[in-house]
């Protein structure tokens, strides 16, 4: 999707499991929402490989990223 298009409101994704949470095949993991559907394809060609799944759940992450001071 271009950047030069309005941003809307209405659109956006959700995030229905969280990093880590075990899923099942064919379970929903992110709802996209927009009030115009034909923005559905470029956000599923935006979004590919955005996700990966695996057996082993992802390596802990820290809960401080970066210390700033």
């Amino acid at each position: 999707m271009p950047s030069e298009d309005p941003v809307s409101a209405a659109a956006g994704i959700i995030c229905l499991v969280k990093p880590g949470e075990r899923v099942t095949k064919g379970q929903a993991i992110l709802e996209l929402r927009t009030d115009d559907a034909a923005r559905f394809a470029s956000v599923v060609h935006a979004l590919d490989g955005a996700v990966t799944i695996s057996d082993q759940p992802p390596p802990p992450t820290p809960l401080v990223i970066e210390r700033i001071g």
